[in-house]
């Protein structure tokens, strides 16, 4: 059964719900994650709700004390619709590369932050024209 933020991120189209997802307030909390994302990040929802976004992501700028920045933050980031790679830290301590992406749609009359996460891909273009070493240089 699908929670009312998966529901309701789903129903938007913000992040489909087979997706890693976190609900961020404009301080940069975590207020809610999909099971995808927990699963991801290797602990239980509940535990991840009300850390700093920062302490599980690494090299993401949200602060608790600029909610006015970190809104302007997601939106700016949410129009392109890019991906970023990023490193997430598990509770164990271990660091895995994920990549990000942000998402900003006005839900029952709030504008929640959701980052939607997923396992690291690689480039395929990087890998394609990547020199071979056999391979002549012209």
């Amino acid at each position: 059964m699908l929670t009312k933020f998966e529901r309701t991120m789903s129903d938007v189209g913000a992040v489909p719900t087979h997706h890693a997802a976190l609900k961020l307030d404009a301080h940069g909390r975590i207020t809610e994650a999909n099971p995808a994302a927990s699963e991801l990040l290797g602990c239980a929802c509940g535990e991840l709700a009300g850390q700093a976004v920062s302490a599980v992501i690494a090299g993401l700028p949200l602060s608790p004390t600029t909610p006015g920045y970190n809104m302007a933050y997601a939106v700016f980031h949410a129009a392109d619709g890019a991906w970023v790679r990023r490193t997430a830290r598990l509770p164990d301590g271990q660091r895995i590369p994920i990549e990000t992406a942000f998402s900003v749609r006005e839900v029952e009359g709030q504008r929640p932050i959701t980052l939607s996460l997923r396992a690291q891909r690689h480039n395929v273009v990087e890998l394609a024209f990547a020199p071979l070493a056999s391979a002549p240089c012209l």
